[in-house]
């Protein structure tokens, strides 16, 4: 997951889409299994994620929302 930042940022839309989805995927097996390396890897992702919403188009930033909701409800209070 932690190699998702980098790719999350990836010129080609596609891309960025199914990483979307992976962290999306990964963070749900994550979140209960590995707490404690999972909010670690949430704060590093919380910057290129937020970057996405001033420089991307319009799928890409709903299907970002929607990572981040998934993450809050992961997460709780850490976001």
């Amino acid at each position: 997951m932690e190699k998702c930042q980098h790719l999350i940022s990836n010129p080609d839309k596609q891309v960025r889409l199914r990483i979307i989805e992976v962290i999306k995927e990964m963070s749900k097996n994550l979140a209960i299994n590995y707490e404690n390396e999972f909010l670690p890897l949430v704060h590093k992702l919380w910057s290129p994620m937020i970057q996405r919403f001033n420089l991307d188009d319009i799928i890409v930033k709903i299907r970002i929302i929607y990572l981040l909701f998934d993450l809050s409800i992961l997460c709780g209070d850490f976001l």
